[in-house]
């Protein structure tokens, strides 16, 4: 019996990445939808720039050491993030959301 990888193709045929790259480049208009590709490569673009961006402007308007400017950037991410994520789960709230279920405080 074979398995579900042996049936798998090992490699991914020429025209197949020429289509894709033509379908990455050519006809982003929004009534026609994105590729996931293209989904990807704006979230990881977004993600650079959100990092690089910043620490550029540290090091080059407070003339920061380049390495000073890339933590502090860091950090201040990570602290931003944990706040986004902590900060929702920590209070004491309750939903008046008739569209999902959240049980409210019985106290």
């Amino acid at each position: 019996m074979r398995t579900f990888i042996s049936l798998m193709k090992k490699t991914i045929p020429l025209n197949r990445i020429l289509k894709q790259l033509k379908d990455d480049a050519i006809g982003k208009d929004s009534h026609r939808g994105i590729t996931l590709t293209y989904a990807w490569l704006a979230n990881q673009f977004g993600h650079i720039s959100l990092g690089f961006i910043p620490a550029f402007l540290v090091f080059h308007c407070f003339n920061v050491d380049e390495i000073k400017s890339a933590i502090y950037v860091s950090v201040f991410w990570l602290l931003f993030e944990t706040y986004n994520f902590l900060g929702p789960l920590l209070r004491k709230r309750t939903s008046s959301s008739d569209m999902i279920f959240i049980q409210k405080n019985k106290i």
